[in-house]
């Protein structure tokens, strides 16, 4: 559990700030975890039955324990489905620089500047933190490193393409990556789809006690008639 709660940091805020975000929780949650003993003792000290006392603890150690980790989980969910989205727009401002004669690294460097999406706004960040490192133009590096933090397998099948097909020219690559995101693009249409049967689906809960009110609107009266009779 303790493992994947790290894997849920790294992919939301990045391997060097998800270990900085955990320590500072893991922290807060040392000091605020004797609530759980003092407000219920607190609380029958001054007259709060036991039934209470009981329903502060489990309030307490709720706040402090699961809600936070359900909180994450449920964000995590969230942004990998933005990633999904933004992943082929971000493939084709790639392949459009690489047709343009651009080097790799420069696509993928302008790619990540222009664009607002998840992805190009999390490959900033690996930009800004390892511009020290000695990656010698070689943009491969940064991409693998993005692909281990977001663990996304559409990611991954973009990195792992870049990778193997690098050394094969601009031109071949940008025809690679347009196959790549069309692939993305279907993945993206599916989940659309997906989502809208899924809304369709809810959509039923609401009109079936529409239908019921009105059931029993008509029937009502005439029950209370025969009653009456």
């Amino acid at each position: 559990m303790k493992f994947m709660k790290k894997e849920l940091y790294v992919f939301l805020y990045g391997k060097l700030t998800a270990e900085t975000i955990m320590k500072k929780r893991q922290s807060l949650k040392k000091v605020l975890s004797p609530l759980i003993v003092i407000l219920p003792i607190l609380g029958y000290a001054i007259g709060v039955k036991l039934t209470g006392c009981v329903g502060m603890v489990i309030l307490t150690w709720g706040l402090i324990w699961p809600v936070p980790e359900m909180l994450l989980v449920q964000k995590s969910k969230e942004r990998k489905m933005e990633y999904k989205l933004g992943i082929p727009d971000f493939i084709d401002v790639v392949a459009l620089i690489l047709e343009a004669g651009q080097p790799l690294w420069y696509a993928v460097e302008c790619a990540s500047g222009m664009g607002e999406s998840l992805i190009c706004k999390r490959m900033r960040q690996i930009f800004a933190k390892n511009i020290g490192m000695d990656v010698n133009g070689n943009p491969e590096i940064l991409l693998q490193l993005l692909a281990e933090e977001l663990k996304i397998p559409a990611v991954s099948a973009v990195v792992s393409s870049i990778v193997q097909n690098s050394k094969k020219g601009e031109k071949e690559l940008a025809s690679v990556l347009r196959l790549q995101s069309n692939l993305c693009r279907q993945e993206r249409k599916a989940m659309a789809e997906e989502m809208g049967n899924r809304v369709s689906n809810l959509l039923l809960i609401p009109s079936a006690m529409v239908f019921l009110a009105i059931l029993l609107m008509l029937f009502a009266p005439a029950m209370m008639m025969l009653n009456v009779v």
